[in-house]
Formats: structure tokens, sequence, C-alpha cells
């Protein structure tokens, strides 16, 4: 027979106590006041489609659970939680510290200078009202300034397109040749729109930097610090058309980037279009040329191995591109990491799913088959490469068959559930996160499907993780029902734990509580021997032969604390105490994610507190024994 422990601070592997900790702060709030509602549209970030949201039974924004500027966390109408991890972010800090949600609108400018600017943003971008040979779009973001215009001898007059929420500046090029410009999370979305066959093709802009260094990579421009760290990138260049057939549209990426100094500070960047592609036939005009300028402050690590580019690393690319990649690339294969160090609290066996959501935009209709496996070992974004890429597992995690341009899912749980155990477990158990996954095409001869990376401003891959807010101790309680004595308690405790137990017997779960005082299962107060920052605790042991409780026993630390029936500033709830140590009893574990902070089962209290079991504790508890009906 065994002892357990479910204890926060001294994460101790054999002991005999579960405890409820002390938080010394004083605050109160009442049940009625937490039950969900309808999910609130300012709620739901521009990122996210609001109807979709909604119709996934998301029905309350959890910002109090959001662990950083890159995920948003939903409770649903299940007891739940969803958990959606951004490759950027999608909040920021204002100036006076509030963490708000980025809002890319373009708005009017007060800068002097300029005409237009992205409204909510710690990144900003700024719009001026023409090009004339001086002006330029100035990207500002932690002390860097970046600044870009066309190479160009004429005036070009500003217009503002509000149906595309972008910035045009007409023929910019010459007749029928324009730019248009867009503010997205992490920086500038640059089209140049050609009408019709344009005479060259190749378009130059001057670049203008303040403490940065651009170094030009294979397919993209990145952006140096004096501490050498990368903090912006001028992305890899994809050309499409309008043809838009069957789903699909003419595609290239056969496109180049190009840099040369000019003076101190300045320089001229110039893109080359793919001369076939302009000239083709089938390319149905008007083209648009797709560059980005993003900072570099992606939370996805991916990249792209191919066979025919053996010393090549692609980290930078704004596609993963899986499949056969042509012959001067060959076959790519898709490498994706998600840092999950701050998602360690998530109870990892409560993962009820984790779906991996990325665009494919090649425009091309071909059908082929992606497998998500899992390489051997750790890597690195940028220095992988196809030569000291990890090996990879022939086992297939998550299959998708890709065809037209769209978003697609992919259920990685098994995964998430393994990556998150080993952050919870300090590598203890599960597989290290670094390992991520790889995107295999099943056909080596399946022409390459071109999935949106974490630098592509437009279409950013996420993850979404559905988990459930409860923890299982493991042990329960064969007879589906548990005696307690409670005479030894004082008349007022007494009638508090009725209530408790009377609570717990009223859910739908096929299990029940009852007073007996002949039994050897107590409820009992402590006056010594006690710490102060344990308010009440439950022992149990357990037989190791089936997991079945053997013995429970709650106490009061009446040695450091108060108790009340009634709920009273400085008294802890006697019945809400309760609630939470018979939870324990029946064999759920404490939950320290704060947006438990509304359920029983949450591991913290204060005095002056009420709590009554929510959706996440009876889910916990039929994940045990079952509902009566």
């Amino acid at each position: 027979m065994e002892r357990g422990i479910d204890m926060k601070k001294l994460k101790i592997m054999l002991s005999i106590t579960i405890v409820l900790t002390l938080v010394f702060s004083t605050f109160s709030f009442s049940a009625s006041a937490i039950e969900p509602t309808t999910l609130a549209r300012e709620d739901v970030p521009s990122i996210l489609d609001y109807e979709e949201v909604k119709s996934q039974g998301a029905v309350r924004r959890l910002r109090e659970n959001e662990e950083n500027l890159s995920s948003i966390v939903f409770e649903n109408s299940d007891g739940s939680n969803s958990l959606y991890v951004f490759t950027q972010n999608v909040k920021y800090a204002d100036t006076d510290g509030t963490i708000r949600d980025i809002d890319n609108s373009i708005v009017h400018s007060n800068v002097s200078g300029y005409k237009y600017q992205n409204s909510k943003n710690d990144l900003l971008t700024l719009f001026p009202n023409k090009f004339d040979g001086s002006s330029m779009i100035k990207l500002s973001y932690n002390g860097y300034d970046i600044s870009i215009a066309p190479e160009i001898n004429l005036d070009v007059q500003s217009q503002y397109k509000k149906s595309q929420n972008a910035v045009v500046y007409p023929n910019a090029f010459g007749d029928g040749i324009s730019l248009s410009y867009t503010s997205n999370y992490s920086g500038i979305k640059e089209e140049i729109i050609i009408d019709s066959k344009p005479q060259n093709n190749t378009f130059s802009f001057l670049l203008e930097l303040h403490g940065l260094v651009p170094v030009l990579g294979p397919e993209s421009i990145a952006l140096y610090d004096d501490k050498g760290q990368i903090i912006s990138v001028i992305g890899q260049v994809d050309i499409k058309d309008s043809s838009n057939s069957n789903g699909g549209y003419n595609f290239s990426l056969n496109n180049s980037l190009d840099i040369e100094t000019l003076s101190d500070n300045k320089y001229r960047v110039t893109v080359a279009i793919d001369q076939e592609f302009l000239e083709s036939s089938n390319t149905v005009y008007p083209v648009v040329v797709d560059p980005n300028i993003s900072i570099n402050k992606t939370y996805q690590k991916d990249t792209t191995v191919y066979t025919n580019k053996p010393t090549g690393n692609f980290w930078s690319s704004a596609y993963n591109n899986v499949g056969d990649h042509g012959t001067s690339y060959g076959i790519g294969t898709g490498f994706v990491q998600f840092d999950f160090s701050a998602y360690k609290e998530i109870p990892f066996d409560g993962i009820t799913s984790a779906i991996y959501r990325v665009y494919e935009g090649s425009g091309k209709t071909n059908s082929s088959t992606i497998d998500i496996r899992q390489p051997s070992g750790a890597w690195t974004d940028t220095s992988l490469t196809y030569n000291n890429r990890p090996g990879i597992s022939s086992t297939n995690i998550a299959s998708q068959t890709i065809t037209t341009s769209k978003y697609y899912e992919f259920n990685i749980t098994s995964l998430v559930k393994s990556y998150i155990q080993y952050e919870k477990t300090s590598g203890a158990k599960g597989a290290n996160p670094k390992r991520g996954m790889a995107l295999v095409a099943r056909s080596s001869s399946a022409s390459s499907k071109h999935f949106c990376s974490a630098q592509h401003g437009n279409y950013p891959p996420v993850l979404k993780i559905t988990y459930t807010n409860y923890a299982l101790l493991g042990p329960k309680w064969s007879s589906r029902n548990c005696k307690f004595k409670i005479s030894e308690l004082p008349t007022a405790y007494q009638n508090g734990v009725r209530d408790a137990i009377n609570s717990w017997n009223a859910v739908n779960i096929n299990f029940s509580f009852t007073v007996d005082n002949n039994s050897s299962n107590r409820i009992y107060c402590k006056s010594s021997g006690m710490t102060q920052g344990t308010v009440a605790y439950c022992s149990y042991s357990w037989y190791t032969s089936n997991m079945n409780f053997a013995s429970a026993e709650i106490v009061f630390n009446t040695q450091y604390h108060t108790f009340s029936y009634n709920v009273t500033s400085g008294n802890f709830h006697i019945a809400s105490i309760a609630r939470h140590e018979l939870g324990h009893a029946l064999g759920l574990g404490d939950v320290y994610i704060d947006s438990n902070a509304y359920a029983v089962m949450y591991g913290y209290s204060s005095p002056g507190e009420s709590v009554s079991i929510k959706s996440a504790d009876i889910i916990g508890a039929q994940k045990i024994y079952g509902s009566r009906s």
C-alpha cells in the first residue's frame, strides 16, 4: 500500500499530504460572476475569425491565462480551454504597460511627414503622402528604423483603399505598375501590382537603415544589429497571377533579391522577377509580386532542406516547400518547431487535441499526401541543412492530402502531449520539443506544396491546443463511494462539510460521499505541528496492485487559520475549502493554470473567497467514475 502526494511547492514523489496552499493577497469573487456567457466579439482578435471561434464552442476569453504576447486562450462551453499559439506576436504592451490586441488597421497619422500609419502595435509603420524621391515608408521597432521607397524620378500620390486596408501608390514604376502596402503583425506587406507584361523584370528600391546591417542570403536579406542578432528580414519574393482556375493560380518562386551599398546606412535593393513567368502565355495579368519586410520575433522555428542543396540553409524563406521542387532544389522536407516552455502548466494528460493549421500557398492543384513525422534529434533553424539534418521516423503522426491552396489541419496531439510532458517533468519524461516535426511528401515525385512559414506575414501558421482543466491523482474508490467521519469537527464546520458533500453529490458523476461517524476516514482540525502556508490538506493511501484508494483523511489547519460557515472577510470559507479537499479524496489533483482560479481544484485560496464546483471539476471526476446517466 502506498501513500501519495500532489503538492505544488515540494514536488516530492512520496509523501502523505495534498495541500491547498495559501496566497497572502486578499480578493473575493462569487460563483455567479464567472459563469460563461456569449463570447464578446471584441475578445476575438482579427487574426482569428469570430464566427468560427464561436462555432467551435468558445464562450469566454481567458486573458489571465495567456502566458505571452503570442497566445490567445478561450474557455469552451464544455469546460475545456483552447490555446492558440501563433508564430508571431498578436498582442503588444501599450505605453502604460497594458496588454492589448494588435490592430493592423490603417489610420491617419499625426507624425510629421507622413499621412497614414498602422493603428495599434508596438511596431510602428508610417506611410508618406507621396513618393517624390525623398519620402520613404518607415518601419520602427525597439529603437531600430527601416525606411524604404521605390527608386523613381516622379511624384506619386498615395491613395487609401479602405476595402483592402491598404495604402496604394498608383503607377509608382510607370503606367500599369503600382505599389500597395498593408501593415501586418510583424511588419509590412508590399505588393508590386503589374497590370500587363512589363518591359523589364527588375525593380529597385532605396533602403535606409539605422542601427542595422544587411546580409544577403539565398532567398532573403537579413538585417543584423551590432550584437549579431537578426532584427528584421526582407523576405523571399513570390509572384502569382490572376488565373484562379480550378481553385489555383500560376505561381513562381524563381525570383531573387540583391543589395548594394550606396553610402553609410543607404542601400539599393533590387527585386528580379522570373522572366519566364512574365512572358508565359499561361500567365494571366495582373500579376502580384509579394515581398515582405518583417521584424524577426517569431515563436515557431521552421526551415526546409533540399536534396540538391545539401549545404544550403533556408530558414528565412516565406515557404516550406515539401516535395519535388524542381531540378535545382530537388526534394524538399520541411522542419517545424514550437517553443512549449511557456505552456508546461497545461496538464499534458488533459490535452484532447492539438491541431497544426497551416496555409498551402503554391496555387498548384496537383494532389500530394503530406505526412508529419518526428525527427530523431534536436535541430536549429538557422543552421539546419540537408547534410546535418536529424533522422526522421518512418511512423506517420498525421497526414493530409493537399490539393488547392487553402488552410489545412494536421492532428499532432500525441506529439504535443509528449513535448509538454517533457517541459512539465524537466526532461524526465516525454520527448525533447527541439526535435519538432518534419513535413514529408509521401511521394517524392509529387510536385512540391508550399506551406507558409513563420516568416510569412499574410498567412502565418497557428497551433491550437484544446485541454481539460483538471488533473488526476491516479487512484480511485472501487465502491464509487467514500464515507467520512465528521463528528470531531465543531458544529459550524460540520455544517460546512455537509454542504460541500451535498455539492459533490448533486453533480452528475457516478460517485457519492457519505457522512458515517463510524468510518475510519476522518475529517478533523489540527492546531499544532502545522505550517502557516497550508490551509488544509488531504492525505490518502492506495493499493498498488489495483490503484484503488484504501483510506483518506482531511485536516483543517486551525493553528494558523480561522474558518467560518458564512463567507466573511479574514476567514476561510469552510465549505469551499472542504469542496477542494473532497475533490482530492475522490481522485482529483490540484491545477495551477490561472484560468482555473474559478474552479474548486485550483490549488490556491484566500480568506473571504467562495468557490463552487465548475464544469472542469465535473469533467475530471467523470473521467474517473463516469456519469450517472
